[in-house]
């Protein structure tokens, strides 16, 4: 998918440099949803299910600031029950409903996946299809959110930062819609899986055209070696 995943693959793995290529990954939607039409509420989304790798504890300390100064701000967390509720933080557990979660997307404001580390992010590609800015951290989200164009990129373990960039897109709706508007564009132009298979293709044609290689030889995966194991 992104960056990181590709790095994994060269320095994990071995896979040589030159055989591996970077393509991202799509929206997964049948169909790119409505652009919003209603008004934004003053609301930080978050969505996703592993709470520490991805930054939750940082958000927390980040909006806790932001709401010291903003009272009306919320903070609303999908995919985990993790955190315990406060004022100002909604816990939504897990919301299989993708009529309701939509409907979180509508009504937000921000984004924000501060992650310690992502392989790739395709939630930030959900995000940014709803038009919303996203606030992320460097690595794989910030090949899917450009800095200063569809969203803000902060560093890692950093609530001062993030907070900054969250107050900044609440206290500025224009300069918000703004980086909202430029993200749905970029899931339009980029980020879509017809897009990705576009940028696959060459890669699985040089491969194709390269000539087939012989499987390695693993006693460990044979289907013989499984079926000893299974008899005895």
């Amino acid at each position: 998918l992104g960056g990181p995943a590709a790095r994994s693959a060269v320095d994990f793995y071995e896979v040589p440099q030159e055989r591996v290529t970077v393509v991202g990954g799509g929206a997964s939607f049948d169909n790119l949803p409505d652009r919003p039409n209603g008004s934004r509420e003053p609301t930080v989304l978050y969505v996703g299910s592993d709470w520490r790798r991805k930054g939750g504890d940082v958000l927390i300390d980040a909006f806790r600031r932001v709401r010291s100064e903003h009272p009306e701000a919320r903070l609303q967390i999908v995919g985990t029950e993790e955190p315990s509720a406060e004022e100002g933080v909604e816990v939504l557990g897990f919301v299989r409903d993708r009529s309701r979660l939509a409907a979180l997307y509508a009504r937000a404001s921000v984004f924000c996946l501060p992650s310690r580390f992502e392989p790739y992010g395709l939630v930030a590609v959900e995000a940014m299809a709803h038009e919303l800015p996203c606030v992320v951290t460097p690595g794989a989200l910030a090949e899917v959110v450009l800095d200063g164009e569809t969203g803000i990129v902060v560093p890692p373990e950093d609530p001062v930062a993030l907070a900054g960039a969250l107050a900044r897109l609440l206290e500025d709706p224009p300069y918000a819609r703004r980086l909202g508007v430029n993200g749905r564009a970029r899931v339009e132009g980029q980020l879509t899986w017809d897009a990705v298979v576009e940028r696959m293709t060459p890669a699985l044609e040089r491969a194709a055209g390269s000539g087939p290689r012989s499987p390695r030889s693993s006693g460990r995966f044979r289907r013989g070696s499984a079926e000893r194991v299974a008899s005895s």
